[in-house]
């Protein structure tokens, strides 16, 4: 019998064993609610694959290499998988857990590749990827940290904070204050704080596509309620729009860093997903409240297969509107 590997969890290996137990055992029952799974048609990419690797690195089953790391790597953390769970396991959260322990035990994937954070000016919004979140999903928590302590102060005194990426607004509302970086002013999406200026109402059927759950499930408790921005749109446009959901979650557009980037292929297939969704519903104008899904749907929506409607993705005070001929 061939001898175990050490676990490079420690002392936490009872608790993924925990935590990924049911999922070692179940028939993928969570696959239809994984957008990136969905897309890519890949089973290796459904959360019971990555919640079983990483059981097997726990029990000393399987070496912690950059191939394991990458093969996580393969989960934008929208938390789909955790709702569509029967047993309620922290599924996105192990997994968030588990690629941090890697970044320990590996060191950084790509050194001095981290994502670069912005400059930000005092007046406009906080640009995207600004709070450190890309960091914080790859694993790096010590650099997260440090960016999340820089912010906080950069941000002292300001009473207002104006985010372009909903997940920038979500991180620093639920991760900022577990590293000792909570910021005291009122947090604002840019998009829905356009609204307020009454943008002109876009001509032909809008509809609208919710941020999804990336970084809604950052922490378990706190789950991101989207009705306020649906309302806000209700209100701008006079009507609800058409609301692009298939099930629970499957929304997701594959933005999110660094998803996108190590997954690029995956990426836009999950964005052709939504594009295609609209188009079948009829819809001319698809309303995207946060930055980088917006800049990611234009640039598929950009390309109309012959026979298809064109479509506009648009950024309420943004830049991401797409004009197509009718």
């Amino acid at each position: 019998m061939s001898r175990r590997l050490d676990s490079p969890f420690g002392k936490d290996a009872p608790g993924f064993l925990e935590a990924t137990d049911a999922c070692a055992f179940c028939p993928n029952l969570c696959l239809h609610a994984c957008p990136v799974a969905t897309a890519s048609g890949r089973t290796s990419e459904a959360p019971w694959a990555l919640m079983t690797l990483t059981r097997w690195v726990a029990t000393g089953d399987s070496a912690a290499t950059p191939d394991v790391r990458r093969a996580l790597g393969a989960c934008t953390g929208c938390g789909a998988c955790t709702a569509a769970c029967l047993h309620h396991v922290p599924v996105a959260a192990t997994l968030q857990h588990a690629r941090a322990v890697l970044h320990r035990t590996l060191g950084p994937a790509a050194p001095g590749q981290a994502p670069t954070i912005k400059s930000e000016s005092s007046t406009g919004p906080i640009p995207t990827g600004a709070s450190g979140i890309a960091r914080w999903h790859s694993g790096d928590t010590t650099a997260f940290t440090a960016v999340a302590k820089a912010a906080a102060s950069r941000w002292q005194g300001r009473s207002r904070l104006v985010f372009e990426d909903h997940a920038d607004l979500v991180c620093v509302r639920d991760l900022f204050p577990t590293v000792g970086a909570a910021v005291g002013a009122s947090l604002v999406l840019s998009a829905v704080d356009a609204l307020s200026s009454s943008p002109p109402i876009p001509a032909g059927v809008v509809g609208y596509l919710p941020p999804c759950t990336t970084m809604s499930r950052l922490t378990p408790t706190s789950p991101v309620d989207h009705g306020s921005y649906a309302a806000t749109l209700e209100t701008w446009l006079g009507h609800a729009p058409a609301t692009l959901r298939w099930d629970i979650a499957g929304t997701c557009c594959g933005a999110a860093e660094p998803f996108r980037t190590q997954n690029p292929e995956t990426a836009r297939l999950m964005a052709e997903r939504i594009v295609q969704n609209a188009r079948d519903r009829g819809i001319d104008v698809l309303v995207v409240l946060s930055a980088p899904c917006a800049a990611h749907l234009r640039d598929v929506a950009l390309a109309v297969p012959a026979g298809q409607r064109p479509l506009s993705v648009v950024l309420p005070g943004g830049d991401s509107r797409v004009e197509l001929p009718r």
